[in-house]
């Protein structure tokens, strides 16, 4: 039977999340209570805290970030497979603001010094320490650090903003019910993003190379790795694509799912087996390269981490991201199944979580100070998740959650079928 843009319209009421106020209380909840626990640990601890929004931020940064730019890979090439599930990870891009507003705060913070935030990048507070190091004492400056921060980000939200008013740019028509009006729009945006998601994504990789160098690398001024935002790349991809089956399973029994299909669940899982394998090959291509260089600068940064409890989290992380679901996911079922597909994919959310741990903390506290559940982190971690669900179900409660006047949907709909 041919799906027409019609036969979508009369189905539209299904691809909302249905406003419900008792989620909104829990997200709520949870987001106090999370933020409550943090202030309290906050004034215990303000170094360690300062670390725990650092990578909490990052992580959920990396996560909306990459439902933006998997959108854009689609829309360059005219992919069809995905159309489906292509608004489940750009709902995602919402809380890219708040991440990066949040960014900027922390810069603030540094540049007032609130509750000690200046302890957190050693070479703000020693400036000296890089005298030797020709280049780095130029690009590591306070001033200049803030301002190239600031920028990027102003940027990187700007093209976000412009690609999210594309990608919803015939949803009014579309609701209203002017189907020609709806139809002539969404082409228009998809000749639109074809054209210009290359550059832009292009501009993009550039800005967060650079943001990466900043906001993470420079935790430990002295190392360098010209493959870290690649390796950051690599963990966006695997938890955005661990978190978009994540959301396909939640809302398999909804009536949106309607349009999803078990083909989805294998395609993404494809995709999330080979990250997996990358996000790894990359990891060791920075141990191997340090190992038979042995340059003093760039061994220190892993010798720093072979003490516990740094050391068995890390191996943790190597197992959870890596040697499970490279052979859990060979089988074809391994990728569809719920048994099986969900509990890995929050396996390897738990893990490069763990991995965010293992960037920013090592460098703001002794391993021994470790000791014990990480709290802190912990309460970080359940305010930002509770502030990203609430984001996600808000703008999903308001915008279609697949976008039915794609034409490229509707024309994967009909050769499906």
């Amino acid at each position: 039977m041919q799906v027409t843009l019609k036969s979508l319209y009369e189905k539209k009421e299904d691809f909302f999340f249905k406003g419900s106020m008792e989620l909104y209380v829990v997200f709520l909840s949870l987001f106090v209570v999370g933020l409550s626990f943090f202030a309290v640990l906050f004034l215990d601890d303000p170094k360690r805290a300062w670390g725990a929004i650092l990578l909490n931020n990052l992580y959920f940064f990396l996560l909306s970030f990459g439902g933006v730019i998997l959108g854009c890979m689609q829309d360059i090439c005219g992919a069809k497979w995905g159309r489906s599930i292509k608004r489940f990870h750009e709902s995602f891009g919402l809380f890219f603001y708040v991440t990066s507003l949040v960014f900027i705060f922390f810069v603030l913070a540094i540049a007032f010094d609130v509750f000690d935030a200046r302890e957190v990048y050693v070479w703000i507070k020693d400036p000296s320490m890089l005298d030797h190091f020709p280049g780095k004492n130029v690009w590591l400056q306070e001033h200049f650090f803030m301002a190239r921060v600031v920028g990027i980000l102003v940027v990187m939200m700007a093209v976000v903003f412009w690609i999210r008013r594309q990608m919803c740019l015939a949803d009014k028509s579309f609701l209203a019910g002017d189907l020609e009006r709806a139809s002539q729009l969404s082409f228009l945006a998809g000749q639109r993003l074809r054209f210009w998601c290359a550059p832009l994504l292009f501009l993009l990789g550039v800005l967060f190379t650079f943001l990466a160098i900043d906001i993470t690398m420079s935790l430990a001024p002295l190392w360098f790795s010209t493959l870290w935002a690649g390796w950051l790349f690599a963990v966006l991809m695997q938890i955005l694509l661990a978190s978009i089956l994540v959301m396909m399973f939640v809302l398999k029994d909804s009536p949106m799912s309607a349009l999803v299909s078990r083909c989805h669940y294998h395609d993404v899982g494809k995709l999330l087996h080979g990250f997996s394998a990358f996000w790894a090959y990359l990891t060791y291509a920075h141990v191997l390269t340090y190992w038979y260089g042995n340059v003093p600068e760039e061994t220190e940064y892993f010798i720093h981490r072979l003490h516990e409890p740094w050391t068995s989290i890390m191996i943790a992380i190597a197992v959870m991201s890596f040697v499970i679901p490279l052979f859990v996911l060979i089988p074809k079922p391994a990728k569809w199944t719920f048994g099986i597909t969900f509990p890995l994919s929050v396996i390897i959310l738990f893990s490069q979580w763990l991995a965010h741990i293992i960037i920013v903390q090592p460098e703001l506290m002794k391993a021994s100070s470790f000791e014990g559940f990480p709290y802190i982190e912990v309460s970080g971690f359940i305010t930002f998740l509770a502030a990203f669900l609430g984001f996600v179900y808000w703008w999903g409660s308001r915008h279609l959650m697949v976008s039915l006047h794609d034409p490229l949907l509707l024309s994967h709909l009909n050769e499906s079928h």
